[in-house]
């Protein structure tokens, strides 16, 4: 389960602190998928499997990019990455969204190729974590750390 310590910074973004102690919604490891690519049920997030991590871009947002993204980035294409070395905010070169996506569902988890990292969507937000660092990311905000 992925734990709720969050603070706003400002511009609707957050600070994450989490930490994960089990399985995302206490579902077993043998029930979790491990997809290279895959889109949450909203169809407004993509993500893709990293050597040891995950990527994940979101389609639609309302919260004001980061100012380091520049134009290039407002309203399209931009991302979260989170891996063992980075947990940032990026701008993608290209779309991680494809036709056909598989869709992860509200009930069901995700988990990396190395089982390093973890995403779990809800109605509300996408909450990816591997070990002490998590980002959730939805239309209204994104929280990482």
């Amino acid at each position: 389960m992925i734990s709720r310590a969050m603070a706003v910074i400002g511009f609707s973004v957050s600070v994450a602190a989490a930490a994960v102690t089990g399985a995302a919604g206490g579902a077993g490891a043998d029930s979790a998928v491990h997809w290279q690519k895959w889109q949450t049920p909203s169809g407004n997030i993509a993500c893709k499997n990293l050597n040891e991590g995950v990527i994940c871009e979101i389609r639609e947002y309302s919260f004001a990019a980061p100012e380091w993204t520049g134009t290039q980035c407002r309203g399209k294409n931009l991302g979260v990455r989170l891996t063992a070395n980075d947990r940032e905010v990026i701008c993608l070169m290209d779309t991680l969204f494809e036709p056909n996506l598989p869709v992860l569902q509200y009930n069901q988890f995700w988990l990396s190729t190395d089982n390093s990292t973890e995403c779990l969507p809800s109605a509300a937000e996408l909450r990816c974590s591997r070990g002490a660092h998590a980002f959730t990311l939805s239309k209204e905000q994104y929280r990482i750390g």
